[in-house]
Formats: structure tokens, sequence, C-alpha cells
């Protein structure tokens, strides 16, 4: 029995799961790329279902057997071009959408495509959320387009008798209509703004109204609808004044249910039919403009061959078949800058120094005729014009050769403005160093090189450290100003065969050309360290930042692009965590390392909607008269994925990814809202205690709003609650914190310095901030019996007094530790000794002693 009830819970399981499978549409792709097929299947395949194929010829019979919801479709294909396979499909499946791929920017390609019935043009390299998007975009018109006559019809309904108004809508209700009634013509007409009626059925005699003048005034707010009257009164006046003001049918009171369904019925097939009527216009009128276009194209053509002729405003130069020049035009004088008689009786190759020209002659005599070629005529003054040129053969009566006539239009400015789209395609305006799109070109070009020399390369992925603080100290001006410091050093820092990039933001990519030994990539890197450790000057102001560098190297570590691009950018994961101002090369264990980093960053961003945080409470001591003075809160979190992971593993995460602004809102709402439960509950003397990131002291305004906020919401006196904050991440910006920390003090907010003795905090920067309490790290408890240890952790206390600060020893396990730290007037602590974290159910018992 329990067997048939798993195996039908398997059946049932294995079905719903066809039934999702079977939900999703088919998407086609069609390209001759085996690894863009495969790169293009993993994320298409999470929203549709997803058939490949790499031969175009294969696309009709494949379509016979597997009808599919979209196809995309390479232009580039063997055997069978992607157009001509357009053309071929369109003709079966009209409606069936496809999108070009190409990594091709051909002008009459895109024309061709989009003539032939694509739904749309995608380039590549493939932008995978511009495809999804494009996707959506023509899969949503599909089914647009398919629902459009399953709609059932929408009726508004006109007449002033409750009794009939609504016996007809309950009729009507057993139909497939969308029925909506009054007994209001101006409620009516408010009706017709706000819905698209198909039908309006009204009475004749309204009260305020005719049913003919409400008709109407709803055509001046809509005239897709189709009028259709009731009335109690039928003559041959009245039909000819319906049909006057367009109405479709009148039907005679008292209702005829049947011949009132019929009219209605009549009047959709007749919207239907207005509705192809409109589309076939539709489709006339863009006919009729593709013919316009035509004509306009031809016009276009035509005048420009009657402009060579009449040679107004272009250059017109005609030679006898030797290539000398026998009639010439102002315009050619004007631009070139030679007068009549030096350019007549002379060689066109002479006069426009053209290299190889009398060769060109001899082809342009048997071919016939060129047209629009780009080149450089020389001026007298050996200035150069950029010109699009123009030849055809001269003939005599007898057919033969008697000269040639060029024609050539002046397209400098054109050229200029090719070469600023250049610049803007493919150098950063910041720094004017190439950017991503010109890297990759170029690094590609030569990693092809580099493979069949067997040479060895590496990408150089540089991030600046402390660049964001310098924007929010220094505003961005200065900030630009610094950026194109660092790419004038960067230019200047490589040799012939290597070239970096900025790539965006604080981030530049280099690539050196050819590298003896992979090690030569880290001298380098250090170089560039070094190189932008240098202060730099600039208005007035002295900066000093450094740079973090993820180094891949070709080809031990990636055979291609992509991937030591990627390579790069995990090898520069790492060197951010692990310090930053120092470069790492990649490795296969730090991708590893980097997967799960990746795996850890994407679960954190579900932790709190899926409450997978909690908080537990570590009581801090009175060391002499043993009652709490205050509870430190502390965030764990238990993943359902990876269980339970220490904050020191996933806290840098968080701050890295930008998640710990919401998961600190998170602890500070659920900390004030226990704090404030166990003040209403028990009389409580202690304060509560909250870890304070870098990246919350950064939020300057924000954070201090946040905290103002949290207090009243949960009716707390700011001086019961203690911020703590590491050295480290006060000295991440000095300046800012100093005035943060201030503002919090005149609050009420009672300050301490954590883990003090592992930072590198300046003494006179301690002195001026408002800190009430030094915390003692427990690396220095645990090792008193060491004389250095036992040093610092005197000087601390020492130091505290001196600054008339508190000072709490963290880590205590042991009796002796706390009799030492009694003997040297350390007043409070904490740690395992009196009470490990735990969670606030657990801390009743001792709260009440407490009490």
């Amino acid at each position: 029995m329990e067997e048939n009830t798993q195996l039908a819970e398997s059946t049932i399981e294995e079905k719903t799961q066809e039934s999702l499978q079977s939900a999703k549409l088919t998407i086609l792709i069609v390209d001759d790329e085996t690894e863009l097929l495969a790169s293009l299947k993993r994320p298409l395949k999470l929203r549709y279902n997803i058939m490949t194929l790499d031969k175009s010829i294969e696309v009709m019979s494949t379509l016979r057997s597997h009808p599919v919801d979209c196809i995309l479709l390479d232009i580039r294909m063997p055997g069978m071009t992607g157009i001509e396979v357009l053309k071929e499909l369109k003709f079966v499946y009209p409606h069936l959408p496809v999108l070009i791929m190409t990594g091709h920017g051909d002008e009459e390609d895109t024309i061709n495509t989009l003539k032939y019935g694509a739904s749309g043009y995608i380039k590549k390299p493939i932008d995978i959320y511009v495809l999804f998007d494009e996707l959506q975009r023509v899969l949503t018109l599909d089914r647009q387009m398919s629902d459009l006559k399953r709609k059932p019809a929408k009726i508004l309904l006109l007449d002033d008798d409750k009794d009939v108004l609504e016996s007809v809508k309950k009729v009507l209700s057993f139909y497939p209509y969308e029925v909506t009634g009054t007994t209001s013509t101006s409620e009516g007409l408010l009706n017709m703004e706000e819905g698209n009626f198909d039908i309006v059925i009204v009475d004749l005699q309204m009260p305020t109204m005719s049913g003919l003048d409400f008709i109407d005034e709803a055509k001046k707010k809509s005239t897709n609808f189709i009028p259709i009257v009731l009335t109690g009164n039928s003559s041959q006046e009245l039909a000819i004044d319906a049909i006057k003001h367009g109405v479709f049918d009148y039907i005679r009171k008292p209702l005829d249910v049947s011949e009132l369904v019929s009219a209605i019925e009549r009047s959709m097939h007749k919207l239907e039919i207005n509705r192809e009527i409109y589309q076939k216009n539709r489709e006339l009128t863009a006919k009729e403009k593709l013919l316009e276009n035509l004509n306009n194209e031809i016009t276009l053509q035509k005048n420009y061959l009657e402009n060579i002729v009449r040679s107004i405003s272009n250059i017109l130069i005609i030679t006898d078949e030797k290539g000398e020049i026998k009639t010439t035009n102002d315009a050619a004088i004007n631009l070139l800058g030679y007068s009549a008689e030096e350019m007549i009786g002379n060689t066109i190759n002479r006069v426009l120094n053209l290299k190889n020209f009398d060769k060109f002659i001899k082809k342009l005599g048997k071919d016939g005729g060129i047209s629009n070629i780009e080149a450089k005529f020389s001026k007298k003054d050996t200035s150069f014009l950029f010109v699009l040129y123009s030849g055809t053969i001269i003939r005599n009566q007898r057919g033969e050769l008697e000269g040639f006539v060029f024609v050539a239009q002046d397209i400098s400015e054109r050229k200029v403005v090719e070469e600023q789209l250049h610049q803007l395609s493919y150098y950063d305006s910041l720094t004017k160093l190439p950017n991503r799109l010109y890297f990759e070109m170029e690094a590609k070009q030569l990693l092809g090189k580099l493979n069949k020399a067997e040479k060895l390369s590496a990408f150089l992925y540089l991030d600046l450290d402390g660049f964001k603080s310098v924007n929010d100290r220094l505003g961005h001006p200065v900030g630009d100003k610094l950026l194109q410091e660092i790419g004038r050093r960067l230019e200047n820092a490589f040799r012939a065969g290597d070239f970096v990039a900025r790539i965006g933001g604080d981030e530049f990519v280099a690539c050196l050309g050819s590298i003896v030994d992979r090690s030569d990539a880290g001298i380098v890197a250090q170089r560039l360290i070094s190189l932008i450790n240098r202060p730099f000057f600039i208005d007035n102001n002295e900066i000093s930042i450094g740079t973090s560098i993820g180094i891949s190297t070709y080809p031990d570590t990636a055979s291609n692009y992509d991937q030591l691009f990627k390579n790069a950018d995990i090898a520069l994961y790492k060197a951010k965590h692990a310090g930053r101002n120092q470069y790492q090369y990649f490795t296969k264990q730090l991708n590893v390392e980097y997967g799960r980093q990746l795996d850890i960053e994407s679960a954190l961003h579900f932790a709190i909607e899926r409450k997978e945080f909690h908080m537990v409470f570590q009581p801090i001591y009175n060391l002499i008269t043993k009652k709490i003075v205050a509870m430190e809160a502390l965030l764990r979190w238990n993943s359902a994925e990876f269980g339970e992971i220490y904050p020191q593993d996933f806290i840098p995460i968080a701050e890295y990814a930008g998640l710990i602004i919401p998961i600190s809102e998170w602890v500070l709402d659920t900390v004030l809202r226990q704090y404030a439960a166990w003040q209403k509950e028990f009389d409580i003397k202690f304060r509560i205690a909250l870890n304070i990131s870098a990246c919350q002291l950064n939020k300057g305004e924000y954070f201090s709003e946040l905290l103002r906020q949290a207090c009243r919401t949960h009716e707390v006196t700011p001086s019961n609650i203690e911020l703590e904050l590491t050295e480290t991440a006060i000295m991440h910006n000095p300046k800012q914190a100093e005035g943060l920390l201030n503002e919090l003090h005149q609050l009420g907010f009672i300050l301490s310095i954590d883990d003090f003795g592992q930072g590198y905090s300046s003494l006179s920067l301690l002195s001026r901030l408002p800190i009430s309490i030094l915390k003692i790290d427990k690396q220095f408890i645990e090792n008193l019996n060491v004389t250095k240890d036992e040093f610092i952790v005197k000087s601390v206390i020492s130091l505290s007094k001196g600054l008339n600060m508190h000072v709490i020893a963290e880590g205590i396990e042991t009796k002796k530790q706390c009799d030492y730290l009694i003997k040297n007037d350390c007043e409070c602590g904490q740690g395992f000794l009196f009470s490990k974290p735990l969670i606030a159910e657990d801390l009743r018992a001792l709260i009440i002693e407490n009490s």
C-alpha cells in the first residue's frame, strides 16, 4: 500500500514537472558556432524550452515535426544564409517571430532582414539582458495578436428604465459579453472615456439627451464602436435619422432577446471586418510607403547622377585614354588649389599624386566604370582632400575608348565626424585611454598572434582602493582629475607591445603583449602599485590612493579572451579581500573560493526574506559588582543552503556586495525591538551595544537619521545605546568619521572602540573623538602570560584612565584572567567565564537575577 502511494506521488510530481516544462514557450536557436549555442542555451533554458541547430538547411524540416514559438537566427550561415532561411520561413510561417543575430553591422543586411519580416535585430557579442528584453517584446506582441479575436465583446448599455436595464444585463450575462450598464448619459460619457467599448446600446428616449445625441457625443471620445439604439417607436423617419447618425441597427421594445443577441453578433462581425479592413489598410499603407521609399531612392539616385553630370559643386575632371587632363571645373580648381592652366595638359596621376593610377586607368578601361571610392587627393599646398569619387569611360561613336570622366565629392567634414565617432566608440572620454570595446578587439587580435607563435601573455585588472572616499571628501570634479592623472601614469608605464584601457568607474585593465615568464606579470603589477601609491597633487590637495590588481596569464590559466578577463576579475576580488593595495594571481583553488563566495553572496540576498538571521546577546559585567552593565548584540546566520556561517566569513562579503546596509537596518530594528521589550518587562539598568561597520559610517547623514528614527520607533533613549566601532573603520575616512561621531555623541549615543590594539589608529585622533569606552581585544587577554601582551593590556588600561574613558576586556575565559584584570583596575569584561552569547529567551534568568 505504501509503495503504491509513493508511486502515485512520484507520478504526480513527474506530470507536474512535464506540465511546467510544456507551459514554457519554445525557442529555436540556429547558429553554426557551437560555443555560442551552448552559451545562449544555459541562461535561456531557465525561462524557455530551447532547441538548437547548427545547420540552416534543417530549419524547415525541424519545424514540421517540432513547432516553436520564436527563432533566433544567425545571418551568416554556411550553405543557406540567414536571409534565405528568413524568406522561406516567412512564406510558410508568416506569423512566426524571428530575431536575427549578427556580428556584422552591414546596413544592407539590416534592411533586408527587416524587409523580409524579421521581428528584431541582435548584435554580437550578445548581451543576454538585451536578448531577454527582445524575446519578451516579440513574444508578448505575438500573444497580443493571437488573443485579439478571443477577447469577449465589451458593451456599454444605457436605458433610463432601471428595470429594463437590469433585465437586459441579466440576459446578456449568459453570453460571452462584458456589459457595463447605466441610466445616466453623463455617466455613460465618463464610461466612454475610461473604457474601450466595442458596442454601445442606447435607448432613444433618454431624459437629458437623446440616444442619437449621445452617440454623437460618444464619437468625440471614441470612434471604434458600433452603435445600436433601443426604441418603442419605429418609422421610416427614425431609420433615416439613425442612419445619418451612423447607427448600425435599432431594436424595438419590448425587447426580443434573440433579436438583440443577433444584432450584437452582427455588430461584432462588422467590427472584426472593420478591424481587418483597418489592418489591410495599414498593410497597404506600409506597402505604399515602401513603394514611395523605393521611388524616393530611385529619385535620389537619379538626382545624384544629374548632379554628377551637371558638376555644380563636385570636382569634375575629364581625361583622354592615357589620363591626360582635358577639362576640369571651378569646383576642382577651388578645392584642389590649382589653376586651370596648371591642370589641363598634365596627367591626373601627377596632379593628384595617386599611387599606381596608371594601372588603375587600364583596369577602368576594361571594367567600364567605378563608383564611390574613398581616396585622398593631393592639393597644391601638399595637404590632402578626402573625397568620394566615381569614374566612367567615354566612348566615341564607333565604340572606341576615348577618355574618362571622374567626379569627386569632398567628404573632409564627414571624415572629421567619423574620426570623432571613432574616438567616442573606442576611447574613454575622460582619460582618453582606450575603452573596453577597443581593448577587447586589440586583445583578441593579439592572442590570435601569440597562439601561433606559442608565446605568453597576461591580463592585469586594476581597481583603485579608496577612490570613492576621494569623491565623497573632495567632490567628483577632483575625482575626475585624479582619474585623468592616473590614466597618464598608466599610459606611460607600458612597453610598445602592451596596452591599457579604462573600462569604467575606477577600473582599468592592461594586456602585456608578450612575457618571458609568468612571474614577469607580478613584477609589472608591483611596479604599477608603486606608481599609483605616489601622491597626487590636484587643486591644492595631496591625495594618496592605492590599487588592487588581479592577474591571469595566457595560456596556462585561460586559452581565450573571455576566460582571461573573467580570471583576472576573480583574482582582483581576492586581492581586494586580502587587504587591498596588492596583487593576486588567478589559480584553480582561487576559482573554487570565488565560486563559494559568489554562492554565499547570492544566498545573502535572500537571508532576511527567508528569516535566516537571528541575534544573540553576550552580557558585559562590572568585574567588581558582578552586575550586567551592557548587552552586546551579535548577528548570526544559519543558511538553509550552507548551514551556520560565521560573521567573519559573511560580513566582508556583505560589505563588498553592498548588502551590509539592509542587513544592518534589520539588525538595528530587531535589537531595539528586543531591548524595548526587556525595558517593559524588567527593571533593567544595562545598555545595549551594537557593532558598526565602515560602510555604515560612510553613509553619514543617512546613518545618523536611521539611528534617530529607530530610537523614536521603539522609544529607546540614545544614551542606552552603545555603538562599537573598530579602529580600522574609523581610519578608513578619519575626517568624515570625526564629524559623524561628534554628531552621534551630541545626540546622546555612547561610543566605544572595539578590538582596540589591532588597528592603527592615531592617538591624536583618538584624543579628539568623543569616545567613552575602549575594548581590549581578546587576543591580548588570551596571552596574559606573555610579557609583551601584559604590557599592552596595562598600557591600554592606563591610556583609558588618562583619557577619562572606561575600559572593557573581551574574551575572559578563566578566573585567573579575571583576577589579573581586577588587580590592574580594569572595570568591566565579557567572555565565556560569565556567559556565552545567548538568544534573548535564554537570557531571561540572567536578567531577572541581575535586576
